[in-house]
């Protein structure tokens, strides 16, 4: 069951992963998710029993595009280091519409909500202040770690207030 799933608009949705079958049909039907981001890595995938082999089938069996670019859940610096995949890999799913992407990590918590903090700013041209709060507003569960996205953004020459 996905604990936290939110749609933003409608290129978007994030939230925690998708852990059977059942959850993948509901983004599929109730989202029109037709790609999926996941930023879990390896050990996450570990600690839940789960195999990206196993899931990325199931995406494919349901017609859904599943792309992976790990980060370590709580590090900053992989964060910062994978930002640059997360938000390129999101944007080119966007751009490949239409039909919604959906963005996820464990909890749907940090991860994933700082890559779509990063997207709205690098893609859609919002302020970091102003992508936080059109992202909270829709995804009130969303804590995602601004000051990375803003070093990031920094580092490729965005503005960000």
């Amino acid at each position: 069951m996905l604990e936290r799933f939110s749609i933003l608009d409608a290129d978007l949705a994030v939230g925690s992963c998708p852990n059977a079958a059942e959850d993948i049909d509901r983004l599929k039907q109730e989202a029109g998710v037709r790609a999926v981001v996941s930023l879990q890595s390896d050990r996450d995938l570990e600690e839940r029993g789960l195999r990206w082999s196993a899931l990325w089938q199931l995406y494919l069996q349901r017609g859904i595009t599943a792309v992976r670019v790990p980060i370590t859940d709580f590090d900053k610096k992989d964060l910062l280091r994978g930002l640059d995949d997360a938000v390129d890999t999101v944007a080119a799913q966007v751009a490949k519409g239409p039909g919604r992407v959906y963005v996820h990590c464990n909890a749907g918590i940090n991860r994933s909500t700082s890559t779509i903090l990063g997207y709205l700013v690098a893609s859609r041209g919002m302020t970091l202040d102003g992508a936080l709060a059109w992202l909270v507003e829709r995804h009130p569960d969303a804590y995602p770690y601004p000051d990375v996205v803003e070093r990031w953004a920094r580092r490729r020459g965005l503005a960000v207030r």
